[in-house]
């Protein structure tokens, strides 16, 4: 692989979106606050850093070859990352159905093709664009709850579409999970890190053949949790994080209050949130695919940390483990 990978992930477009308090609520329900806590919170994608990790990632034991040993992204990181339920019902989908007359049911809008001409719902995918331009400004403040989460049920497919299961359309939102959200309070018993963690293993398994030029996914989760795991190339806080503040019925002790996030609420905040709106200190230069490749062959024991999720950091986690 000589080319960086273009890496399939849309959350910017998440940044226009109107979000209603009583949307917001539904989001909470259905088990997606989490994911929403990302949208807008300027984190960049490393495509050297992601591309020389599909480099080591082998098909055949679903892990990274690094040269301090395997690894891999398990459901606990997606769990304390992403706050993301991962036990529960299964995700599963009908790839038939009549997607037209599901959308109108569920949203209360008939999709049709736009100005352009160009057909909004080609099988099960899905225009982007056609939802933001129904539902990214929001609902008005006095709507019916019905309204609230006909909205709901349409920025939960883009937050799918944009940041979890990002395929490599760049405009498209699979409407085989639509039916899981019907019913929103039930959508939060289903085992969404599970999925999550099953389409990033299928996404990095494809980019890993030769001749792969992009990658889909939820390629946050695979480049925080190298940030968490893998001391290269990750950018170098330059202040100390404040501590949670303290908790009667939870204690815990900060060994290493670096690690920390600020403003975060129990229960609330996934730990990926901690990586938001950081200092970066200005000498952080690694860069480039061939510094990458380099650093991870000669990469040393201390360059790495098997276990990052002390009790400290589970503070973080919206769920339990």
């Amino acid at each position: 692989m000589d080319r960086l990978l273009t890496c399939r992930e849309h959350v910017l477009g998440l940044g226009e979106w109107v979000i209603h308090d009583r949307v917001l609520e539904f989001v909470r329900l259905a088990g997606f606050y989490g994911v929403h806590r990302l949208v807008g919170g300027g984190l960049a994608l490393d495509r050297s850093l992601i591309t020389a990790l599909i480099e080591r990632w082998r098909q055949e034991t679903h892990t990274f070859h690094l040269a301090v040993g395997e690894a891999t992204i398990t459901l606990q990181d997606v769990a304390v990352l992403l706050g993301l339920r991962v036990h529960g019902a299964p995700v599963t989908g009908d790839g038939t159905g009549v997607w037209s007359a599901l959308v109108e049911e569920l949203l209360g809008i008939r999709p049709e093709p736009g100005d352009d001409g160009k057909p909004v719902l080609q099988g099960s995918s899905l225009r982007m664009t056609w939802l933001r331009r129904h539902f990214s400004q929001g609902p008005p403040d006095d709507a019916a709850d019905i309204v609230y989460e006909r909205f709901s049920r349409a920025y939960i497919p883009a937050l799918m579409g944009s940041i979890l299961f990002a395929d490599k359309s760049g405009d498209a939102v699979q409407l085989v999970y639509l039916p899981l959200i019907r019913d929103l309070r039930r959508a939060g018993t289903y085992s969404w890190g599970s999925a999550t963690l099953a389409y990033l293993y299928r996404q990095m398994c494809r980019a890993a053949r030769r001749r792969s030029r992009d990658i889909g996914g939820p390629l946050i989760l695979l480049q925080l949790w190298s940030w968490e795991h893998i001391h290269i190339g990750r950018p170098r806080i330059s202040r100390v994080r404040d501590a949670p503040p303290p908790d009667p019925e939870h204690p815990i002790v900060v060994d290493d209050p670096s690690i920390l996030g600020t403003q975060h609420q129990r229960g609330v905040d996934p730990l990926a949130c901690s990586w938001l709106r950081v200092h970066f200190s200005c000498g952080h230069t690694a860069s480039g695919l061939s510094f990458f490749r380099d650093a991870l062959d000669h990469q040393k024991e201390t360059q790495m940390t098997w276990q990052p999720y002390s009790e400290t950091v589970t503070w973080f986690t919206t769920r339990d483990l």
